[in-house]
């Protein structure tokens, strides 16, 4: 016979998640304002244009010292509901041109591409709030999966947060062609970029 508590709990639950999914929406929140990380791994910031509409850019060169002697350009987005197809992020071709290149640690989409500056080495992912790194919905949905803590079940009944964390902070690395690091040195990079929180300015309150 199943305990009377545990019948209790869970028609408990089940009215709180009623009403939950009966009540309003969250109402959307502003873009956040961006800033781009002084130091990435063994590269630090050159130059950085002001973000504006959940965007920056920024050029890195490598610290005094640094195997590596190349520099690159970072641009990031920020998308507060994603799927993390990365590929439908940019223009047709480079959906096309992407090729997906996947490590136990990050996973990113790598192709290549002329710009006014000639031939560049692009790679590309979305970094979610939790830490991952990811470049296909379906890597995307499964580290969405893995966040659905109690803590979240409960801040979503209680109405303070949605269920899943849909946000992917979209940043896009380019190496000049003649000067690309290697496939391990690129994704060292991935890897120690900074968490999700520290690419945000506070926002005032």
């Amino acid at each position: 016979m199943v305990p009377q508590w545990r019948i209790s709990f869970l028609v408990a639950v089940a009215v709180a998640i009623a009403l939950r999914l009966a009540s309003p929406g969250f109402a959307p929140a502003p873009l956040p304002e961006l800033r781009a990380p002084e130091v990435i791994a063994q590269w630090q910031r050159l130059t950085t244009i002001p973000s504006q509409d959940g965007q920056l850019r920024a050029v890195y060169g490598a610290i005094p010292g640094a195997k590596e002697r190349s520099t690159f350009s970072l641009s990031a987005t920020y998308f507060a509901n994603t799927e993390g197809e990365v590929s439908r992020f940019g223009p047709p071709e480079q959906q096309a041109a992407m090729a997906v290149v996947a490590t136990p640690e990050v996973e990113y989409g790598h192709f290549q591409r002329r710009d006014e500056k000639g031939d560049r080495v692009v790679s590309t992912a979305c970094l979610s709030p939790n830490g991952a790194i990811t470049a296909t919905a379906e890597r995307f949905a499964r580290h969405r999966r893995l966040a659905l803590t109690p803590g979240r079940w409960l801040a979503w009944v209680m109405g303070t947060q949605e269920l899943r964390d849909w946000r992917c902070l979209w940043i896009t690395i380019a190496f000049p062609a003649a000067h690309t690091p290697s496939e391990t040195a690129i994704a060292q990079l991935w890897q120690a970029l900074p968490p999700f929180s520290a690419w945000f300015l506070p926002q005032a309150t």
